[in-house]
């Protein structure tokens, strides 16, 4: 956790229980988190860390595609009953209750993440309650696209479907923007998706190295890779996939394959319901998305772990910590910025990390954020005086 040109409002158990359970015995690529040094410029401004790793966490959940604002998006499952509904509750009970301030007004724009823009609609609906004179504009164009956003309008919010690395928030300040923070606003699992006929049982971290990323000189894979047998065996593995400046591409190479190159689509979808209706239509295709995503057409294969026994990629395993694949997603402030518009920008995040904003992300088919994690976020907020 840091601050140095900006504070990385994170935990990382996320990315701990990847490079464990990705950790070569399993056969799964070591994620490579940037280590990050508590370090301050004028007051030590640091949220929540792993003092047994020393790295941050990353879980987040993707959706299918974007719905209306407070609905979950086409493809989106809610959460399932049982005892991940009764952890969920327990968990909310354990979230500060936002506490709105007065005589807001202004305009928040906000860029970024297409996973993200259902869940942050829904945000803008709830806090106008509040906050009738602000208008939220939400712009969706993809992680790729948010720091340049940034840049252009220093007094926007922007999202990423992935980390954000300490030294990206130092690249990104100039004269205009002076403080960016990244803050922490909500978890996803991600999951491997094949058509809805493909015999396929399961994947290792092994076999999902080989096919995602061009570690093997092999450019024609088979999916007898994966134990296939039948005539599907000696068929190509195609891969469905967002493009390359996707946060779920980089978050891919960057954290789950650790730098690797990563194999591509032979188109790059837009969206991550265009890559689960892409694949509902080619047998021989695969992808990864998030794991609640669902869809006419496809499945979601079993993660093989240590002992060669399939995971739970149920809502109880990724709140228990026991699911690997998991990422954040994050808002990206500048909160050097101090006009009417940048106060209204820093209370929709604050509204984001109390109860009302994670029960909006949970019912757009995301989890909540981990309790340090809002909980650093929030005292950063109030100690920085923006409320």
């Amino acid at each position: 956790m840091l601050r140095s040109g900006g504070l990385v409002v994170a935990s990382w158990i996320g990315v701990v229980l990847a490079v464990s359970w990705l950790s070569p015995s399993n056969g799964w690529a070591q994620a490579k988190p940037a280590t990050q040094n508590p370090t301050s410029q004028n007051s030590q401004k640091a949220a929540t860390q792993n003092p047994a790793s020393g790295q941050a966490s990353t879980s987040a959940r993707l959706t299918a595609s974007s719905g209306q604002a407070g609905n979950p998006p086409a493809g989106a499952n809610p959460v399932k009953p049982g005892g991940a509904v009764q952890d969920l509750v327990a968990m909310l009970g354990g979230i500060d209750p936002y506490r709105p301030v007065g005589n807001l007004s202004g305009k928040v724009q906000v860029f970024g993440s297409t996973a993200m823009d259902n869940m942050v609609h829904a945000w803008a609906t709830e806090f106008k309650l509040f906050h009738p004179q602000v208008t939220v504009e939400v712009t969706a164009a993809g992680s790729g696209d948010a720091f340049a956003q940034l840049k252009q309008n220093p007094q926007a919010l922007v999202m990423l479907s992935r980390p954000v690395k300490p030294e990206e928030l130092q690249q990104v300040k100039s004269d205009a923007i002076k403080d960016p923070v990244a803050f922490v606003v909500a978890r996803e699992a991600l999951g491997v998706f094949v058509h809805a006929s493909n015999p396929a049982k399961s994947i290792s971290g092994e076999q999902l190295r080989a096919v995602f990323t061009k570690q093997s000189a092999d450019a024609d894979l088979k999916w007898q890779l994966l134990d296939v047998t039948g005539p599907l065996a000696q068929q190509p593995i195609r891969i469905v996939a967002r493009s390359e400046t996707s946060g779920t591409q980089a978050f891919l190479r960057d954290f789950v394959f650790g730098g690797m190159e990563m194999r591509v689509s032979e188109k790059a979808h837009e969206s991550n319901g265009d890559v689960l209706g892409a694949l509902a239509n080619d047998p021989l295709g695969i992808t990864i998305c998030g794991l609640r995503a669902n869809g006419l057409g496809v499945r979601v294969l079993p993660l093989v772990g240590r002992a060669g026994v399939p995971v739970p990629n149920d809502d109880a395993a990724v709140l228990s910590g026991q699911y690997p694949m998991t990422r954040n997603l994050t808002l990206v402030v500048d909160l050097g910025q101090k006009t009417p518009e940048a106060k209204a920008a820093h209370e929709l995040v604050h509204f984001a990390l109390c109860r009302s904003g994670q029960l909006a992300a949970i019912r757009a088919g995301f989890f909540p954020a981990e309790l340090p994690t809002l909980r650093a976020g929030l005292n950063l907020l109030e100690r920085d005086k923006f409320r």
